[in-house]
C-alpha cells in the first residue's frame, strides 16, 4: 500500500469522522491504514495543530510533499492566513532536488533544476 493512498484514507477519515472501519474498501484494509496513521503520529508528522484566522473563519491547511512515484516525504500544517508559497519554501528545503526534473504542471513542461 502506497503512502498516498494512505494519506488520502486518513483525509477520508478525518474529513467524514467516520470510524475507521467504515473506511470505504477501495483504501485498502482500514486496520493497516489506521495502524500506518499511529507510526505517522508517533513520529510526530501530524504534531504541529496551527489554525489560523483569514476571511472564512479559523482555517488550517495541510501541505504535502511527494517523490516522484506519489509517496508521502513530509507533511506540514500551517494556519489558513499562512501563504502556500512559505510553505512550499519550508517543505522544498527538506529535500535534493539539484538535477531532478520538476513537473510544470501549469504549463506541461518539465524543469530541470
Amino acid at each position: 500500500m502506497n503512502s498516498r493512498t494512505v494519506f488520502n484514507a486518513i483525509f477520508r477519515v478525518l474529513d467524514s469522522g467516520a470510524k475507521w472501519r467504515y473506511l470505504p474498501k477501495e483504501f485498502g484494509n482500514w486496520n493497516s491504514i489506521y495502524h500506518k496513521f499511529r507510526k505517522w503520529c508517533e513520529l510526530g508528522v501530524f504534531e504541529n495543530q496551527d489554525i489560523g484566522i483569514s476571511r472564512g473563519g479559523k482555517t488550517t491547511k495541510i501541505h504535502a510533499l511527494v517523490n516522484e512515484h506519489f509517496q508521502l516525504v513530509s507533511v506540514e500544517l500551517s494556519g489558513g492566513n499562512i501563504h502556500d508559497s512559505e510553505m512550499a519554501i519550508k517543505l522544498l528545503s527538506k529535500v535534493t532536488l539539484e538535477g531532478k526534473k520538476i513537473p510544470m504542471h501549469c504549463f506541461g513542461a518539465f524543469c530541470t533544476i
